[in-house]
């Protein structure tokens, strides 16, 4: 096959095709361009192809050609290819495809090629091929799903399993799957509203200082073991005097406390407390008797939906932890005073008015899987 994109001056130009061929495609000839049908042929005889009112010309030729000759009204760029139709089908139709060697082609410590590594031992019959976004490693599947590597980052749209969702006008959510949903109220409202054409749920909290409006599963749900994964989108519309938490716990309802572990709570939460300082989203874990925080470093964005998710490592190798994510960028992970594995926990909300103004948490979903 002959191809060949170039600049071509006016006049005739005489462009040897190296092979014999029968198709020539021209593309980029103007009205008044000139190409003949043989290499015997001279641009000027009757028998020369004058180019239509189109940019692309297709010729099949009476007889295959070696050498075209173009003679162009004006400078420009053309695009040629020219073949024999035959020889490149019975080329297509015997050829003998390229083998792959066996391995992975790609970066990471397990990798075939850069790094001249192979895959992993295939384990056990039905194990799957997982990666951390870098390495890859064998591993069963896990019952409803698979059980990430450590460093794994948690995709938001993968929790999904069992949710609350808001719908227009609606002022309590639509349960798939989950248990109930319990709101507890203090002096505050519970309204229909909409964030950026998303249709939310608009808790308010009354006027007066500790006034608190919470939302709880009915019951427990799931404990460590099944290595829950849950996501709260929301939006935390307030800014000062205020404390929210969004995130895990086994309690009846979210009492507003700052300081859940020493309240035997267990679970693991983002927290925004104005009271003790907080300027960024805090991970917190706790276990009961005591708790961990840790600074996720990000901001309050109090005019958008926000995707909080945190995952908790069911105890197996490497997932000893809880792994918490904002808008899908791991943001912190804390392997201390998790709750137990044997610890029943559920999903909540809370937002707290700290001093007399009142305060707001917008809803959208929450979701939940276990293994």
């Amino acid at each position: 096959m002959f191809s060949r994109f170039q600049n071509f001056t006016a006049g005739e130009t005489e462009i040897d095709l190296g092979q014999d061929c029968n198709t020539v495609i021209i593309e980029n000839l103007t009205p008044g361009d000139i190409f003949p049908s043989y290499t015997e042929q001279k641009p000027t005889s009757s028998l020369a192809k004058i180019a239509p009112q189109k940019s692309l010309s297709i010729e099949k030729m009476d007889k295959p050609i070696n050498t075209l000759r173009i003679l162009l009204s004006a400078p420009g760029n053309l695009n040629i290819i020219a073949y024999n139709m035959l020889a490149w089908l019975i080329a297509l139709l015997f050829a003998v495809q390229p083998s792959v060697a066996a391995g992975y082609y790609g970066g990471g410590t397990n990798a075939q090629g850069a790094q001249g590594g192979t895959l992993p031992a295939a384990g056990a019959s039905g194990n799957v091929l997982t990666s951390d976004g870098t390495n890859w490693a064998s591993a069963a599947a896990a019952a409803g799903g698979l059980t990430p590597l450590n460093g794994f980052t948690y995709q938001v749209d993968k929790v999904s399993g069992q949710y609350y969702i808001g719908t227009n006008g609606a002022t309590t959510f639509t349960a798939l799957g989950f248990p109930a949903l319990t709101i507890t109220s203090t002096s505050g409202t519970v309204a229909a509203g909409q964030v950026n054409d998303s249709h939310i749920i608009k808790y308010t909290t009354g006027t007066t200082a500790t006034n608190n409006c919470n939302g709880i599963q009915a019951s427990t749900w799931r404990h460590r073991g099944y290595g829950p994964a849950l996501l709260i989108r929301a939006r935390a519309a307030s800014s000062t005097d205020v404390r929210y938490w969004l995130g895990w716990t086994n309690g009846s309802s979210w009492t507003g406390t700052a300081t859940p572990g020493t309240s035997a709570l267990s679970g693991a939460a983002f927290r925004f407390d104005t009271s003790v300082g907080d300027a960024t989203w805090k991970a917190v874990t706790f276990n009961g008797a005591t708790q961990t925080v840790a600074d996720t470093g990000i901001a309050l964005d109090t005019a958008n939906l926000v995707n909080f998710v945190i995952k908790l490592g069911d105890g197996g190798a490497g997932s000893n932890d809880a792994k918490f994510y904002i808008n899908n960028v791991l943001v912190q992970t804390i392997s201390a005073t998790l709750p137990g594995n044997g610890t029943n926990i559920q999903a909540g909300f809370a937002v707290t008015n700290l001093n007399v103004s009142a305060n707001v948490l917008d809803v959208m979903k929450i979701a939940g899987e276990a293994n």
